[in-house]
C-alpha cells in the first residue's frame, strides 16, 4: 500500500473471532484495542475496464468486479476498509483499519505461536496527505452562489451513483506487481470515501469504480482547476469507454 507520511509502525496477528454466515459479518482482532467488526463492501462495477498498452498499442481488458468485491470488507464506525484473502486458518490483512493507520502482512516474517501471519500496522500523517487546492476569489464564491439560488429548485433523486474512472500514471502503478492489487487499492481508497459519504442524506452518494487507464505518460503535479478538468474530462472518458 502506497502513502505519503509513514510514521512509527506495529507488529500485529490479527485473527478471526466470530464470522456469521448468513450475512458474511466478521469479527477481526486486530491487536488488544482494535477489534473490527467487518461487513461486506462493494465499490467496483460489474464490468471493470483496464486501459493500458502493449507494444505501444492501446489494449482494453474487462475484468469482473465482483472478484475484488467478494475480498473488501468496512467497518464504518471505525472508517476501516481491508481487503481481506484467507487460505485455510491463515489472514492476509491490506488496507486502512481506520482514517491514520494502514495494515499489510509481511509474508516473509515470523508467524506467531498459533500460525498467525505477522502484518504491519504504519501511522499515515494526515497533514501531508491534504489535497492542493486552488484559492478562490471572494468574488468569484459569491457569484457562484447566486448562480445557484437562481431558479427553481431542480428535483433531486435519493440516490446518486458517481462513476469513477481512474488514470494512474507509471510512477503510481509501477509500485505494483499485479494489475490486481493496483486495482484492490483503489477499491480500498474508494470505499474508505464511501464510508464518509454515508453521512450525506437527500440524496445519498455512492462511488462506484467503472475503470482504470495505466499511462505510460507522467502526470503532472500541478493542481487541477475543477471546471476545466469537468468539461475536458468527460467527452475523453467517453472516446475511451
Amino acid at each position: 500500500m502506497i502513502f505519503a507520511g509513514v510514521h512509527a509502525a506495529k507488529l500485529v496477528y490479527p485473527r478471526l473471532l466470530q464470522e456469521r454466515a448468513g450475512d458474511g459479518r466478521l469479527l477481526l482482532r486486530i491487536h488488544d484495542t482494535l477489534i473490527l467488526n467487518l461487513e461486506k463492501a462493494s465499490v467496483a462495477a460489474p464490468n471493470l475496464y483496464v486501459h493500458s498498452q502493449e507494444s505501444g498499442r492501446p489494449v482494453v481488458d474487462v475484468l469482473d468486479g465482483q472478484e475484488f468485491n467478494d475480498n473488501l470488507y468496512e467497518d464504518a464506525n471505525n472508517l476501516a476498509t481491508i481487503t481481506l484473502l484467507r487460505s485455510g486458518d491463515s489472514l492476509q490483512v491490506k488496507g486502512l483499519v481506520g482514517p491514520q493507520h494502514r495494515i499489510e502482512p509481511l509474508m516473509n516474517a515470523e508467524r506467531s505461536g498459533g500460525g498467525l501471519v505477522a502484518h504491519i500496522i504504519h501511522e499515515i500523517s494526515q497533514s501531508t496527505g491534504v489535497d492542493k487546492a486552488i484559492p478562490i476569489p471572494e468574488t468569484g464564491v459569491n457569484a457562484l452562489l447566486q448562480a445557484r439560488n437562481a431558479g427553481p429548485t431542480p428535483n433531486v433523486p435519493s440516490n446518486v451513483t458517481v462513476e469513477i474512472f481512474v488514470i494512474t500514471d507509471k510512477p503510481h502503478h509501477g509500485h505494483f506487481k499485479h494489475t490486481s492489487e493496483l486495482i484492490a487499492y483503489i477499491c480500498v481508497m474508494l470505499n474508505s470515501v464511501n464510508l464518509r459519504f454515508k453521512k450525506l442524506t437527500m440524496p445519498r452518494v455512492r462511488l462506484l469504480l467503472v475503470g482504470v487507464e495505466k499511462t505510460s505518460v507522467i502526470i503532472s503535479k500541478a493542481p487541477f482547476h475543477c471546471s476545466k478538468t469537468r468539461s475536458t474530462c468527460a467527452p475523453w472518458i467517453v472516446r475511451r469507454h
